[in-house]
């Protein structure tokens, strides 16, 4: 069956409402003796659905339908596209600042029931030290070379310096993303190191069945700014991690079997970096 020179049965999906043309040519087949279920085959839908056309003609002497409950969408289809393509365009674009786009007075809630369909909601973004390619190279390449000898990686102390302050480095930072994109590079919040009015730094080392103490490092005076330096690194090995491993407080109370732990998924840790090639993973 052909209308202006386009086959109609073959136009349509399944839940879209027919054109008048479509629904004059289903009547027609029927009048002229068709079963609806033939009838509903060419025109890929249901023969209720053709059933129902028919009824509702023989009613009201109709094909139009009947008007909707609710009101008109206040939004176009091309307004609800380029909604959309401003969130792709920025991520973390504000709720209030997607409102505005629109030249037409509409609420955030209409706003937020478009996005909805492309994104569930808001979430925060994942926190992470800032990563240059070359930095994520190297990590690579760390990675892949200890999974070879993971047993012999395992075995040994790890140590590290933290610091404690008063100020985040970042704000929180909540935008439109994927479950898949948690750890994408371009939607991470990458810290960069801000000036706390105070900031004090803390070594520590763990093992499989140990740790050391948690020692408070000593600030050099003679170092610019009066910060860290190599002075501090050697002063917090020989007095305080090199010559005993006994410790008290908030360190001692973390207890050792998740110290095991965290050092026996050291293999699972490994791999993420190598899948990340480099770049940000849970870990």
């Amino acid at each position: 069956m052909r209308q202006f020179g386009v086959e109609i049965s073959g136009n349509r999906r399944r839940g879209c409402q027919f054109s008048r043309e479509a629904k004059g040519a289903i009547l027609g087949q029927l009048f002229a003796g068709r079963s609806a279920r033939a009838v509903a085959a060419e025109f890929n839908t249901t023969h209720s659905t053709v059933l129902s056309l028919k009824k509702r003609f023989e009613a009201t002497n109709s094909i139009e339908y009947k008007p909707r409950p609710g009101r008109p969408s206040k939004l176009t289809k091309a307004e609800k596209r380029y909604i959309v393509r401003m969130v792709y365009k920025d991520r973390e674009i504000t709720w209030g600042a997607l409102t505005n786009e629109v030249n037409k007075p509409v609420s955030v809630d209409t706003i937020r029931r478009v996005v909805r369909s492309h994104f569930k909601r808001k979430w925060k973004a994942m926190k992470r030290p800032k990563l240059t390619a070359e930095a994520a190279r190297v990590r690579l390449h760390w990675a892949q070379a200890w999974l070879e000898d993971i047993e012999e990686l395992v075995e040994m102390i790890n140590s590290d310096e933290a610091t404690m302050q008063n100020k985040s480095n970042n704000p929180t930072v909540y935008l439109f993303r994927h479950p898949h994109e948690k750890y994408n590079k371009e939607l991470i919040n990458k810290q960069d190191h801000n000036q706390p009015s105070i900031s004090q730094m803390y070594w520590g080392g763990i093992w499989k069945t140990g740790r050391t103490p948690l020692v408070l490092m000593t600030r050099d005076e003679n170092a610019p700014r009066r910060g860290y330096s190599s002075w501090s690194y050697q002063k917090a090995l020989e007095e305080g991690l090199l010559p005993s491993y006994d410790g008290r407080g908030v360190w001692q109370e973390v207890p050792q079997e998740q110290i095991r732990r965290l050092i026996e998924s050291l293999p699972k840790r490994l791999r993420a970096v190598i899948r990340a090639r480099g770049w940000y993973t849970k870990y």
